[in-house]
């Protein structure tokens, strides 16, 4: 149990000092700055632009380190003590939020009540699995294993041949500190923490506003908001994962509630300077962070352009691009610093860049294309309902799951979509599902539209039963929803923690020894039987968190840079296929590779013939280990 709770205990401890960097920063500006409801949530996300913001200039300045993050740290508490003590603890005044208090204060529905332990109950789970202390595949290709790297260097380091290195990577960084204060388990509840906050604001912002009908089933737009977006397994994975994609979706969120309020107030100019933040936040998440941005700044420009000319749209998106191309400036100008190109790999052709081509650029787009079930004029008019129903494992199935309440959902919002609290946040929806089905259609990238859509679906659901008949027929009506809700979330969520029972009594039974058994036998046996100095080449594997030695890996095994890297090592192979075994050696060598980890599941990497040569080549190659199952072998090259 101690395990459990330690861990709890410093995830709340540093959602403390976020909401303490950002109650700081709502003190010192009277309480003017727009946050997003409930107000703790919204000052602990005005608390991610210090936090981050210090933490990329300690990692530029190669100053990454604990000291300088522990002092960092006290100076923020004591500057936020000091202000208390000279003008009081008392609040300055009510911010803004998104809606006003909902339902003038009555307290929640029975219905909303029952959604609201499920969800407890749900997350409760989801933080047992978040705790497992084997991280997710992307988390150790590089979420998790970019940190580390930094941490071991003191600040960012270029990785060769991983992309992401040069990525923009602004949670990676929170990531890094709670890896500095304390473990990578405590780093990956930070999403959990995300997902926990994003099902805040989705509760909130689908209720109707002060004064609007409560008809006895307050709480419940809010509630099958929250619970529709996580009733799919895509969701419930990521929400105990150390990705980026539920920041990315609460940051979406976070920007279209300060811009839907800026419109509804004429287009308040610093509520739409707030909005472009949140989109510069989202685009320095990951590079198709963007997009959201573009869609949002489409949707307001449309909307702008509709009722105010083109002067006004034209104002309102400058609004939104300045600040959001303002906090993706350092992105750029650090991808630029470590290879050349600020938006490497991408326009190499312009810009250039190490360890990439023009080959792999058309491998890489070639992948992306053949991501979902075709491109055809047909298969876009399909999507929608491919994406609902025929969505599954594997790219060729958008490599990810939906529900099917999304069939219901979305004909529920289109009923109430001229009623501009449905309809803007499902014309928003719209138009970055179109920008997501043009670009790459892995079902991950498509969360933050989803949860759009979750908000105008719950607010839709509002909209419906306040025109029901008020006792009843409305309360029968709510019940039944609540229960469809649930319906839709059970399943899922029985996949999802179906480990969550071992897991716990691993927990209480090894406490803290499960770190211990985490590290996979392969990463054992390079730190038993390679020199601290040796480099490694991880191949047809790209899972480098646990490696304990310097390695080199694949960012994409569509568009693989060692294969390219050992292009050519062909040969003119004799009997025993020596040349093509000597041509590969000396290409790793001019890499300054030592050793070789190689995973015997095909990848559908198109190596040339001198390695597997090299592979057979015990003069060459010499086998170190070999797992018992024959999958892993670490050779050492000689």
């Amino acid at each position: 149990m101690a395990f459990v709770l330690s861990r709890v205990a410093a995830l709340a401890a540093f959602a403390l000092v976020l909401w303490i960097l950002g109650a700081l920063l709502d003190r010192l500006t009277g309480g003017r700055l727009p946050l997003p409801a409930p107000r703790p949530a919204g000052r602990i996300l005005l608390g991610l632009l210090p936090a981050t913001a210090l933490l990329f200039a300690l990692a530029a300045a190669g100053a990454l380190v604990r000291p300088a993050l522990l002092l960092a740290v006290a100076l923020a508490v004591a500057a936020f003590l000091g202000h208390g003590w000279r003008h009081g603890f008392v609040e300055a005044g009510p911010v803004s939020t998104m809606p006003a208090t909902p339902q003038d204060g009555r307290p929640p529905s029975g219905a909303a009540r029952l959604l609201a332990v499920a969800l407890i109950a749900l997350f409760a789970g989801l933080l047992l699995e978040a705790l497992n202390p084997y991280p997710a595949w992307d988390a150790q290709v590089y979420h998790l294993t970019l940190p580390r790297l930094w941490i071991e260097a003191g600040g960012f380091v270029r990785v060769p041949f991983n992309v992401y290195s040069n990525w923009p990577a602004n949670f990676q960084l929170l990531y890094a500190a709670a890896m500095l204060l304390d473990d990578y388990l405590v780093a990956t509840l930070l999403h959990w923490g995300a997902a926990v906050l994003l099902a805040t604001l989705l509760w909130r912002a689908a209720e109707p506003g002060a004064g609007a009908p409560a008809g006895g089933v307050s709480g419940l737009a809010g509630g099958l908001a929250a619970t529709l977006f996580f009733a799919n397994d895509l969701m419930l994975f990521e929400a105990r994962a150390a990705y980026v994609d539920v920041a990315a979706a609460l940051a979406l969120l976070v920007a279209f509630l300060l811009a839907e309020e800026a419109l509804g107030r004429g287009g308040e100019p610093l509520r739409l300077l707030a909005a472009g933040v949140a989109l510069g936040y989202l685009a320095g998440l990951k590079p198709n962070g963007v997009l959201g941005g573009v869609a949002l700044g489409a949707f307001v420009g449309l909307v702008e352009l509709r009722r105010a000319g083109p002067a006004r749209a034209v104002r309102a998106t400058a609004l939104l691009a300045l600040p959001a191309l303002a906090l993706l400036l350092p992105w750029l100008w650090h991808a630029a610093a470590q290879t050349g190109n600020p938006f490497y790999p991408f326009l190499y052709e312009r810009f250039g860049g190490p360890e990439w081509s023009g080959e792999l650029t058309r491998r890489l787009s070639a992948w992306q294309r053949a991501i979902g079930m075709g491109r055809e004029p047909l298969d876009y008019l399909l999507l929608p309902w491919r994406v609902v129903v025929e969505a599954g494992e594997g790219y060729g199935r958008f490599d990810g799951r939906l529900g099917l309440q999304w069939l219901a959902a979305g004909p529920l919002a289109l009923r109430f979509a001229r009623r501009r609290r449905v309809g803007w946040p499902l014309g928003a929806a719209v138009l970055a599902f179109a920008l997501w089905a043009a670009t790459s259609q892995q079902l991950r990238f498509l969360l933050p539209a989803l949860a759009l859509v979750a908000l105008a679906a719950g607010r839709a659901a509002g909209e419906w039963l306040a025109g029901l008949p008020a006792g009843r027929v409305r309360n029968g009506a709510a019940a039944a929803l609540a229960i469809l809700a649930l319906a839709a979330l059970v399943p899922p969520a029985a996949r999802e923690l179906a480990s969550t029972p071992t897991l716990a009594r691993r927990y209480l039974a090894d406490g803290a020894g499960v770190l211990a058994l985490a590290v996979p036998p392969p990463y054992r046996a390079l730190a038993e039987l390679t020199p601290p100095g040796a480099r490694v080449a991880l191949l047809n594997t790209s899972q480098a968190f646990f490696c304990p030695r310097e390695c080199l890996a694949d960012s994409f095994f569509e568009a693989s840079q060692l294969a390219a890297a050992l292009a050519g090592a062909d040969g003119p192979d004799g009997p025993d296929g020596a040349d093509g075994a000597v041509a590969a050696r000396e290409r790793f060598r001019a890499i300054g590779v030592t050793h070789l980890l190689v995973d015997a599941r095909p990848r559908g990497i198109d190596w040339p013939p001198g390695l597997g040569a090299l592979l057979v080549d015990g003069q060459r190659a010499a086998t170190l280990w070999r797992s018992p199952d024959g999958r892993f072998t670490l050779l050492e090259l000689r």
